[in-house]
């Protein structure tokens, strides 16, 4: 309430009842709750300055210079044009005049408070559904994974196949080899986040590839491939080149990636990020 208050308001008063049950009256100005919800809007810019870097655009705000000196700034940056058309509003707290005030500072150009900011995400996906149709030929969406996609490898380590920001579908793939000498399985774990261990990142699924010929470890050779179609279904195959043709060669299996990232650990494989200790690629 005091929220949607203030939002039009320079204070907001309201009759509260104390432990003792005492009535008392409470005043909240807006300066006081700008300090309170500081550190979220803090938080938005650092989310927004993450999506520009992810996007290579630049936002010259004077909330993204060192300086923080109209002065200091150069005459072409100070005529240069905004890399964005226009910088939509997502969700009622876009109301808040800290949170338009800052989003418009860092962006470099006012906020686009036109549309409800309540119903601009179901308008986006009215109009992407409208292009699935095939009804509009006119406009291109792109959808991208918002996390990386990789498995565990040796030392419970992420090693990325997809990295965040891939546009979908994609495809990709690395190869694999064993970290004991005559290992006949490959237990594949497949994880999304950005975290290094994969203990700090969301775990979507395992299969195990069964049948590898027993040889020195880093002698056998498995491929492993990450199809992500336009639904956000992940496919991952493994495949072992001597078990290609043979009935119980190769592994798959389909998952959902999450949007966001969680924990889980499991065994790993001896992969091919180079740098990361225990794990080492095949050639």
């Amino acid at each position: 309430m005091a929220k949607k208050y203030l939002s039009q308001h320079d204070d907001f008063t309201t009759q509260l009842t104390d432990e003792a049950g005492q009535n008392m009256t409470v005043t909240l100005t807006r300066a006081q709750f700008d300090d309170l919800i500081r550190p979220l809007v803090e938080r938005t810019i650092a989310a927004c300055r993450q999506a520009v870097a992810d996007a290579k655009l630049e936002a010259f705000g004077s909330s993204s210079l060192v300086s923080g000196s109209d002065n200091n700034q150069k005459p072409e940056t100070r005529n240069q044009k905004p890399p964005l058309d226009a910088v939509l509003l997502v969700g009622g707290s876009t109301r808040v005049p800290l949170v338009y005030d800052s989003v418009s500072e860092f962006f470099g150009q006012p906020a686009n408070n036109s549309l409800n900011p309540d119903e601009v995400v179901a308008l986006g996906a009215a109009i992407q559904a409208d292009i699935l149709a095939g009804n509009r030929r006119d406009v291109l969406l792109l959808d991208v994974t918002p996390l990386t996609l990789g498995i565990e490898t040796l030392g419970g380590l992420l090693d990325p196949i997809i990295p965040r920001n891939s546009k979908i579908p994609t495809k990709a793939g690395r190869q694999y080899t064993t970290s004991v000498d005559g290992q006949v399985n490959l237990k594949i774990a497949v994880y999304q986040g950005e975290r290094d261990q994969v203990s700090q990142n969301r775990k979507l699924g395992e299969f195990v590839l069964s049948g590898i010929p027993a040889m020195p470890a880093g002698l056998p050779k498995v491929d492993v491939n990450f199809l992500l179609n336009a639904d956000g279904i992940l496919k991952v195959e493994a495949i072992e080149p001597a078990l290609e043709h043979a009935p119980a060669g190769g592994n798959q299996a389909a998952v959902r990636p999450h949007r966001r990232a969680g924990r889980a650990n499991a065994h790993g494989l001896a992969g091919a990020r180079q740098g990361r200790r225990g794990c080492s690629p095949a050639d």
